[in-house]
Parts: C-alpha cells; structure tokens; sequence
C-alpha cells in the first residue's frame, strides 16, 4: 500500500510517501520513498515566532508545488502500478474534463476521508473530473483558502491519470488552525480526485511513532531497497515529547489486534488521556441485533467517530505554561538571536563548554521538586530576563560576548537537570521498559545525552528520531497512518465531518460533530 503523508500544522509544508506491505504473520515493512519539508522559519523570523496568517497563506502557495516536485521525482516509483491490471476496470480518460482513473485501493479498514460524489466516509470508485472537484469545492475551499484553491486549480500535474496512491494521511490536530486546514481541504480534494480514502493522525501520536523508525533514509530512484520495520519497544513506554508547542510525559501501551476496550486498566479509562476504540468492538456493535441498548451512539467506548489507535496513551504530566521548545526561542531572542533560536542558543552553549567559561548565573529549576510529572519554563524565562536586565551592558547597549555563551549554556542545563528528573520519576512511576524521545527539541545534542545516560542507568533501550524526522514532517504522519491501516480491520467509522482540532490531545477520544 502507498501512503501520502500530509503536514501542515505550523510552519513547515511537508509530504512524504510510504510503501508498506505485511512482513510475516504480524507486523509492518515499510520503505521511505519520499519526504520533502518547506520551511517557512526565515519568513516568520522578523515576528520572533510563527505568525499563524502568514503559515496558513505560505502553505496554500507551496503544498501543491510540493507535491509536483514529488511525483516528478519519485514518478517512476509510484506510477509503476498503474500497469497493473485493477481487480475492477475503470473507464479509461485523461485530462482536463475527462475520467481520471487509477488501479483498485489496497485494502484500508476505514474510510475516514470524504469520499467522490459528495458522500463522507465512502469511496465509490465512480469516475471523477477534474472539473467536477473544482466546482464542489470552489465555494468552500476558494474562499477559504484561496491560495490553496488557485495552486490546485492550476495543477497540470493533476488533471492527468491518478498517482498509484492508496490512501492519504493528514494531520488534523494538535496545531495552528489556520495552517491544519489547508493540509485538510488538499487532503479532502486529493482523495476526492484520486478516489482514495483519508486517514486523519494526531501529530504527537506521529512524533512517537516516528522515533521508532529505524531510518529515514529515501528509496533510490528505481526504488530498490530500504525495506525496514519499525522498533518494537518494550511496553509500558514512557515518551517524552518536547517540541515548540508541547512538552508532555506520556504512557504508551499497546493494544494488540483484537484485544477489547474493557480490558484496559482502570487507570486507562478515567481520564481524558485515553486512546480511542479499536474498530473491531465498532463491528461488534454494529452487528449487534436490533434493539440491543449497545448501539453506537450509546455506548461510551465507541466514543462517536474517532478514529483507533494501536497503542494507548495517557498523559501522566505536561507543561503548566510554555513548552520547552518555545522557552528556548524565547530565551534566545532575550540573548539577540535570530528565530528559531533554539539552535543558535544551543550552539553558543557548546561554545562556553568548548572554551570552559564557567557559569556566572544559578537560574531556577522550575517544579523540579513539585511532587508530580508536570513542568513549568516560563518561571524560567521570566529568570533569563531580569538576570539580562541587570547584566553590565557593552556601550552600544549588546551582552557581552562570555556573559551570553556562560547564560546560553546554565540555561540549557536548567533545562536538561528539570527534563531528566522528571523522566526518570516518570520511569520509575510506571515501571517503563523503554523510553520514546519525539519533537523538534528531540535534535538538541545535551538533551540526548542526558536522556541516553538515563537509559543506560536503567537498562532500558531508549528510541530518538533522526534529525529528519524530529522536526515537524509529512513521514511521522503517513508512518503512523501505516500503523493503524495494518493494525486493524472491521466496520469503518461513521461519516464525519472534518474539523481542524487545534487543541487536540494526544489520545482524547472526543467525538467529532455529526
């Protein structure tokens, strides 16, 4: 099966595609053929941080460019099947106004997308125009997104036959709205064009998953090679997700294939933090005779028309304020340095170890002692500010050069002391077998440290994403879309009605509108 990853939940533009196949009595093989990443950091930089218009607007301009570029590239690799004979002949046609056709879907056990004819949660496989999308999303999409609406409308590319993709992943929470719908609405008309099914992914469940891919290195371009399977971590996990947006201790289990909700641990249930239903109890319950008081609507386990996941998640502590990722950019613009400052703080960090200027300042560590797995940084910021305040200045106004390498790097360890008590107490809170590191601040060289040391120390293998995959990318999501096409079968999901879930946490299960 080839999946289409879609990423657009702050200010990268990002598309990836998977090649998977069942790889023994269980489990998953995938290849990487493709993934690309736009960054739109320098445009956002004279804001200091991602000014969500602009992302929104810059998203619409390049995905479908990006897209382009992608089947250009990768062409030989995703058309190939396309002379292979369908289970189901389609009418064949070409071009502008005529039938686009494409080989019969792999199997995928839900429809979650939009499917053609104006129907949700079904794929026809009717002969779709061009033009017959244009005209039934033109007045949704095009005011909307118009940049995204004009780019699509413009597509040479896409008026021809369909690409040999059997289902689209997209990111529809957590994020920037604006910017998460546009990945949507080109999702919505990819798969409404292409006859293909969607698969929504929650953006943290695909910063998890994606730390257990062993590589992200593309396929050739004869697309020979690099089959792989995913790490199989020793469960109960603890991941540690830090990104600009989050920082969150989470547990991770697994739900093997057919296990039922009502096993869970109690402690999985109670709270919000929980992962959605296996679609295997939806058959149950759709299959039910009529009159039975377990229908779909009743029964609190379905919980509406969320979409499963193989793994359960419960969010044991997580931020009370700023995120880690958003206190080192914050922290950096406090020392004069460009956005994203993250990386350039950590540099001038390495810099005052390099040359062994000490620390001139002890900075807080913030609910280090609090008792439980939350944290706090912006006690943290508020501490670099006023210690930059009251620094001797330089006469034109600038710190001096060693007082913002020695600030940089007592920081930086702040950051690691508070990040690495609060993963060990979490480790020994849940008796974890195995640590997933996820998120963009996943790629900062002291923070690995410390974490690998902490699994070394408890004999637990720990799992970090490459520095591809730790920032935000379209790989993390089709990979996890993978997970969850592979994992599951049964009656798919009700019809639902798509919506761009900012504040989306990772395993809540709420339902969509109907």
């Amino acid at each position: 099966m080839n999946i289409l990853g879609i990423e657009t939940s702050c200010d990268e533009t990002a598309l990836a595609l998977i090649e998977t196949r069942k790889d023994g009595k269980s489990g998953m093989g995938l290849r990487v053929l493709a993934s690309l990443v736009h960054s739109q950091a320098e445009l956002h930089s004279a804001y200091g941080g991602v000014y969500p218009t602009l992302a929104k607007r810059e998203h619409g301009k390049n995905i479908v460019p990006l897209l382009g570029k992608l089947l250009e590239e990768h062409g030989n690799i995703v058309l190939k099947k396309l002379s292979e004979p369908s289970r189901e002949p389609s009418p064949p046609g070409t071009g502008d106004g005529e039938n686009v056709t494409r080989p019969e879907p792999a199997h995928v056990p839900w429809q979650a997308g939009e499917g053609p004819g104006g129907s949700e949660g079904q794929c026809s496989h009717v002969p779709t125009t061009f033009k017959d999308i244009l005209e039934r999303f033109k007045d949704e999409i095009g005011p909307q997104n118009p940049e995204l609406f004009a780019s699509f409308s413009h597509a040479d590319f896409l008026q021809g036959p369909a690409p040999a993709i059997d289902a689209i992943a997209v990111t529809e929470g957590p994020g920037l709205e604006p910017a998460l719908w546009v990945g949507i609405n080109f999702a919505r008309m990819l798969a409404a064009l292409w006859q293909v099914p969607i698969i929504p992914v929650d953006h943290m469940e695909g910063h998890i998953v994606g730390s257990l891919l062993p590589s992200d290195a593309v396929a050739p371009a004869d697309g020979n090679g690099g089959w792989q399977r995913l790490h199989d971590a020793p469960m109960p996990a603890i991941a540690l997700l830090i990104s600009g947006g989050h920082t969150q201790l989470v547990k991770v289990c697994r739900h093997g294939a057919g296990t039922a909700v009502s096993s869970r641990p109690a402690e999985l249930t109670r709270g919000i933090a929980v992962a959605s239903s296996p679609l295997h109890l939806r058959a149950e319950l759709a299959s039910s005779a009529p009159g039975d008081s377990r229908s779909l609507e009743q029964d609190p386990r379905t919980f509406g028309n969320s979409v499963p996941a193989p793994f359960s998640y419960t969010i044991l502590g997580e931020t009370k304020d700023d995120a880690v990722g958003e206190a080192f950019d914050k922290t950096a613009r406090l020392l004069g340095l460009p956005y994203p400052g993250g990386p350039h703080l950590s540099e001038l960090a390495r810099k005052a170890r390099e040359e062994k200027i000490p620390a001139l300042v002890k900075l807080p560590r913030p609910m280090i002692n609090s008792g439980d797995l939350d944290l706090s940084f912006s006690g943290l910021k508020t501490a670099v500010l006023y210690v930059v305040r009251d620094a001797d200045k330089n006469p034109d106004g600038s710190l001096p050069d060693a007082f913002r390498k020695s600030l940089a790097q007592e920081f930086e360890t702040a950051v690691a002391d508070v990040l690495d008590f609060k993963l060990r107490a979490a480790i020994d809170k849940i008796g974890a077998k195995s640590i997933i590191l996820g998120g963009g601040v996943s790629a900062n060289s002291v923070l690995r440290a410390r974490f690998e040391a902490a699994a070394v120390e408890y004999g637990i293998p720990v799992f970090m994403p490459s520095r591809h995959i730790s920032g935000d990318n379209a790989l993390m999501i089709a990979v996890a879309a993978a997970i969850h096409a592979h994992e599951y079968t049964g009656t798919p999901p009700t019809a639902r009605r798509w919506r761009a879930d900012g504040t989306k946490r990772l395993g809540d299960a709420r339902a969509h509108d109907q």
